[in-house]
């Protein structure tokens, strides 16, 4: 997935659970030829939001979500 100039994404899964077929804990954030990969360490319902400016990526994961 890219995420565009001044747009963001945003992952959950569904059902209270850690994983299912809508999103995995795990990222591989790239910015130009670099990047971090990363997971989320968490055994409940959590979502993730990353979001771009218009110059650079900032990712923003939060760990856990209101249900």
């Amino acid at each position: 997935m890219t995420i565009t100039s001044r747009s963001s994404h945003r992952m959950a899964p569904s059902g209270g659970r850690p994983s299912n077929s809508t999103a995995f804990p795990f990222f591989n954030v790239q910015f130009g030829e670099q990047g971090v990969i990363t997971a989320i360490g968490w055994s409940g319902q959590w979502a993730a939001e990353f979001d771009r400016d218009k110059a650079v990526g900032a990712a923003s994961p939060a760990p856990a979500s209101r249900t």
